[in-house]
């Protein structure tokens, strides 16, 4: 049983995760906060990553911006303590792992777009029409469920690694 778990265990937990109602108790935005830890077990950066922190980097004001400061700020990911900075403009853009884009620079996406296109750092919105545009996971609702898709072009231009399980978990986008 141990070896079952240890092989598909992170199978199950990312059907689990990836498919539940937003209680009223967790609320959608909380939900959508701690997934990105979970989307980071499913993907692997390039060996040349050498940030001494797993760095969040939110653009623009939005109401995950408090969630996720209030998640991960004693956490880790990838083994590494968690930064979270926040920027107005994509100019303002250091290296990180995630980007986080919130609606309000839905305006400016493709400039943000050109910015992080073949960077390796996972882009992750929650604003309809964005993983068509070229965000690699983009959150929506479905019948009172958040779930996500996953535009698979973005994703190999980035040079991410996506694992199957999350390929297999979300709505899949092939363009750009």
């Amino acid at each position: 049983m141990r070896s079952f778990l240890k092989k598909y265990g992170p199978v199950i937990l990312c059907f689990l995760c990836f498919n539940v109602e937003a209680p009223a108790q967790i609320g959608e935005t909380r939900l959508k906060s701690i997934w990105l830890e979970k989307f980071s077990k499913f993907i692997e950066w390039p060996t040349s990553d050498t940030l001494d922190y797993f760095t969040i980097t939110i653009l623009g004001e939005g109401d995950i911006n408090q969630y996720l400061y209030d998640i991960y700020k004693n956490r880790t990911i990838k083994n590494k303590p968690v930064k979270i900075n926040v920027i107005d403009k994509i100019d303002s853009l250091e290296n990180c792992n995630i980007l986080f884009i919130n609606t309000e620079q839905a305006k400016d996406l493709d400039k943000v777009l050109d910015k992080v296109r073949s960077k390796p750092i996972l882009t992750i919105g929650d604003t309809q029409g964005f993983a068509k545009k070229g965000i690699i996971i983009n959150f929506y609702l479905e019948q009172n469920k958040v779930r996500f898709e996953l535009n698979i072009s973005a994703a190999k231009s980035s040079g991410l690694d996506v694992d199957f399980r999350l390929l297999e978990a979300a709505r899949i986008i092939k363009k750009i």
